[in-house]
């Protein structure tokens, strides 16, 4: 009988966010996280995660919003292939029935 071991993932993280209304139909936020990852799986992998989040919220009536959203992460490990780095832009519209 072989018995499979899965590794201990433990993760220290932290988050900051602000917002700020920057005229009566106009919002921005942004917002930092940092993530300490270690896989416990044997191999010494550790990573690092950084996120950075700006946007831009304009409100087109009482029911209706148009966003703006930019993002950023980068991932850097001591594993020698695995460092990712993902930008986002997201445009959405919210409408309330």
């Amino acid at each position: 009988v072989e018995t499979l071991r899965l590794p201990c993932i433990s993760t220290i993280s932290g988050f900051a966010s602000w917002k700020r209304q920057l005229w009566p139909d106009l919002a921005s936020t942004m917002g930092a996280s940092y993530s300490h990852i270690n896989y416990g799986d044997g191999t010494g992998r550790v990573d690092q995660l950084y996120t950075i989040n700006v946007g831009l919220t304009y409100t087109l009536s009482p029911n209706a919003t148009a966003s703006l959203n930019l993002s950023r992460s980068d991932q850097i490990s001591n594993s020698a292939f695995d460092n990712i780095t993902t930008d986002l832009v997201a445009l959405l519209f919210n409408q309330q029935f």
